[in-house]
């Protein structure tokens, strides 16, 4: 992963699964997670173009913590909860 001024968190997914390309729900990665402390960061995909089986595309990081809130509580991934690269 890595940030590009215009298009936000753009990223690189080499040997991607081709399920993904037909997603029709919001689609999350898990690119970093400790399970002993329970933090880490996924990145919401907000675009992706596959290409056999890599995928390139760009998406917005959260921590860990957002996301559970988010699943638990129904709290809002807003951009303030985002994780900063």
């Amino acid at each position: 992963m890595w940030d590009d001024p215009e298009f936000g968190t753009l990223f690189r997914w080499d040997r991607a699964w081709q399920g993904f390309a037909v997603a029709k729900r919001p689609a999350f990665l898990n690119t970093e997670l400790d399970i002993s402390t329970g933090r880490g960061t996924f990145l919401e995909v907000t675009s992706w173009i596959f290409d056999g089986y890599r995928a390139l595309g760009s998406g917005r990081p959260h921590t860990a913590a957002a996301m559970r809130s988010w699943m638990r509580y129904d709290i809002p991934l807003t951009s303030h909860l985002a994780v900063t690269q």
